[in-house]
């Protein structure tokens, strides 16, 4: 297991490649106090910081916009944020203020599921059963 930095000085001395592969590197983040998030945030070359690793770069190439999952699976957008409301739908991801899809999780999600017919089935009595409960007269 790599040792990343824990401070400032210490960061410095890395080359560029240990902390382009630091900054990519999950553990990293997690393994540093919150006062160390923060000072990497403040302290930090911003142009050093936009490099991400080629792994997650491909990850995030990866990704589908809400458009693209609405047509894979034939739902309406409505109804995948329905699903992604109840913590139904798995790979969903909120992307620089867009949502992103990893369609190979939506897919293995799907199946999970009982397929694409037992979705939209479940969907759409989950949205008529909330609609129905909020034209009910209160007593």
């Amino acid at each position: 297991m790599r040792k990343y930095p824990t401070n400032w000085n210490s960061w410095t001395e890395l080359t560029d490649q240990e902390r382009r592969n630091a900054l990519g590197d999950v553990s990293f983040w997690a393994n540093l106090t919150e006062r160390q998030r923060q000072s990497f945030v403040d302290d930090a070359d911003w142009q050093e910081l936009r490099h991400v690793s080629e792994a997650k770069q491909a990850k995030l190439d990866s990704l589908v916009t809400l458009d693209e999952i609405c047509q894979h699976l034939g739902l309406s957008a409505v109804q995948v944020y329905w699903l992604m409301s109840t913590r139904k739908l798995a790979g969903a991801f909120l992307v620089g203020g867009a949502w992103k899809f990893d369609r190979k999780k939506v897919d293995q999600w799907v199946e999970r599921s009982g397929g694409i017919d037992a979705v939209r089935k479940d969907v759409e009595a989950q949205i008529e059963k909330h609609r129905a409960a909020q034209q009910a007269p209160a007593h």
